[in-house]
């Protein structure tokens, strides 16, 4: 192979994959901006109405496992076949449908075919593109799954305002025309192609995996903990991963070789990559939504607010795939990490009262950070294994993509429709509040508020604490604290210890000032003196631990969540003590 040049037939290829991937993901945010009014013309709630994304992405995260197996047994051609004519079909359902039921069926026929696409595009890059170019070319790629979600909501504004929301799907009609053309001329076969049996039993536990986990989790909004909807799905989900693993390691050719995740610095990049994506589409939740219930602005000005971050995302993508080419991925990574956790920390702050030109402002300042690092993560990754093991390596990216989407999407709705459920506040409040507590979830102190109030060094703190009071509160944690909890730990110290972790000895001393001050950052809501002991002394404290004891960042990650677990609980009584 040239090390030289892209042949056309190969651009080709990759465009009529790539157009049919960007519909299916721009189809699925542009439907976030159609939430309000979906929710008036079908009669439903927050926590129903996100199905139609969360169904989509679902569906995508059970069909990409297969993407390595497909590869291997069908020519793909065949692939981007069925993958087209599906998506086809799923937008004629949508565009057609009489109800609610039917927005949801076609949402869900059209990931059928996403899934198929979106890895075949990113399996003909690594095949068929000279090396020496893989770098921008997964950069372009990354123009769809980072960039589409951002753009959606634009397209899908401006369409729902002028033509309604059926138009969403009659525009991608013709799009989809062309890249069915275009792929059938363009794409070729360059693997052998030997057919496989595929195990069922992998099949299955890989759709009750993805199903269980978030079925689980939609149930938290209107269901116990322990209840079937809520407990026995998380087990299910469980179960399934359970059962995957294990065929996975006894199966000479399982669907998905999980066995490439011994490879840590491959995990390292797969744990970044799903976090970002996961921040991105609940982003593509929460500001939509936010501009209208309660900026009350209309779909339009909505669409208008996301649109420069989605320009400058994808002006940014491919360049960050020519600065890897050319100076490797740590740069652009760091740079892109540390603007998304400015973003992140500018809307958790200002969440309350973000005006639309905030939301333009720090959107801004998130997509650029996106739109720097988030495809050098996959490529990087990818990078560090052989060409043969790849294919797993993208089915297994492409899949935390998707499920990462989905639990962002849930999530990010859940928290916002249990805020709305307070109605001792207006609606727009509640939203406001939920919203703040869904940007906070993503990378701040998910547990507690940024306003400053609760220094635990106060000496009038300690006249309102009751220690009984605090452990029973503990006790009766709810499920959605203990996940914020969770999740909480893994990103902080996924910005602390993981960025210490990804780093040459001889920039260490720097990433950890940094990492320093976003520990600090995180938690001046306690006041400087309790932020500074948190962010300086338990910081190096863990960092040293790791060094030289623990070489592993789960206890981290676990202990964190503890402590926000606890704290929150102290914060809780504070408030209601009136303190």
């Amino acid at each position: 192979m040239s090390d030289e040049k892209i042949s056309t037939k190969v651009l080709c290829a990759i465009f009529a994959t790539g157009i049919l991937s960007f519909c299916g993901v721009a189809g699925e945010t542009a439907m976030n901006i159609t939430f309000p009014v979906l929710m008036k013309a079908f009669s439903v709630n927050t926590s129903t109405v996100q199905w139609v994304t969360t169904i989509y992405l679902l569906v995508v995260a059970c069909v990409v496992p297969l993407s390595a197996y497909l590869k291997r047994s069908f020519k793909m051609k065949t692939i981007f076949l069925v993958a087209n004519l599906l998506s086809i079909l799923g937008v004629l359902i949508d565009f057609i449908a009489p109800s609610f039921g039917f927005v949801v069926l076609g949402r869900l026929v059209q990931g059928m075919g996403v899934g198929f696409a979106l890895p075949l595009m990113f399996n003909i890059i690594l095949e068929q593109v000279p090396s020496r170019k893989i770098g921008f070319m997964m950069g372009v790629g990354t123009l769809i799954t980072a960039v589409a979600p951002a753009i959606g909501p634009t397209v899908g504004g401006l369409l729902t305002a002028h033509f309604g929301w059926r138009s969403i799907f009659l525009v991608q009609f013709p799009i989809l025309l062309a890249s069915l053309i275009a792929g059938i001329r363009s794409i070729e076969q360059k693997s052998e192609v030997q057919r496989e049996s595929l195990d069922f039993l992998s099949l299955l536990a890989t759709i009750f995996l993805f199903l269980g986990l978030i079925l689980g989790l939609h149930g938290v909004a209107d269901h116990a903990f322990v209840s079937f909807s809520v407990l026995g799905w998380l087990l299910i989900g469980i179960l399934g991963l359970v059962v995957l693993i294990w065929r996975s390691t006894t199966l000479d050719k399982p669907i998905i070789n999980l066995s490439i995740l011994k490879n840590r610095k491959l995990t390292g990049h797969i744990i970044a990559f799903f976090s970002f994506q996961l921040g991105s589409l609940a982003m593509s939740f929460l500001l939509p939504n936010y501009v209208q219930l309660v900026n009350h602005s209309n779909t339009t000005s909505a669409a208008l607010m996301l649109l420069p971050g989605a320009i400058i995302g994808a002006g940014f993508a491919p360049f960050s795939g020519i600065i890897l080419d050319k100076m490797g991925a740590r740069k652009p990574i760091l740079i892109g990490a540390t603007l998304i956790v400015l973003a992140q920390l500018l809307f958790s702050l200002f969440g309350l009262s973000l005006s639309n030109t905030l939301i333009l402002v720090f959107y801004m300042i998130f997509m650029t950070g996106l739109g720097v690092s988030f495809g050098n993560v996959m490529t990087n990754g990818q990078k560090q294994l052989s060409l043969d093991q790849r294919a797993d390596a993208n089915a297994i990216f492409n899949t935390l993509q998707q499920f990462a989407g989905a639990v962002g999407t849930t999530l990010a709705s859940l928290i916002v429709a249990m805020s709305q459920a307070n109605h001792k506040i207006g609606f727009a409040q509640a939203t406001a509040q939920g919203s703040r507590n869904g940007f906070m979830g993503l990378f701040a102190d998910m547990v507690s508020t940024l306003s400053g109030q609760y220094n635990y060094f106060s000496p009038q703190v300690l006249a309102f604490i009751s220690p009984m009071a605090v452990i029973d509160k503990f006790m009766a944690l709810s499920p959605m604290a203990i996940a914020y909890g969770l999740l909480n730990g893994f990103y902080e110290e996924f910005f602390f210890l993981g960025l210490l972790t990804s780093v040459k000895d001889k920039y260490k001393w720097l990433v950890l000032l940094f990492s320093t001050i976003v520990r600090v950052s995180f938690h001046t809501y306690q006041g400087m003196l309790w932020a500074l002991v948190i962010g300086v002394a338990f910081g190096l404290l863990y960092y040293f631990l790791y060094k030289y004891k623990v070489k592993n960042l789960l206890p981290f990650f676990l202990v964190h969540a503890l402590a926000d677990m606890f704290g929150s609980s102290l914060i809780y009584l504070l408030v209601n003590w009136n303190y």
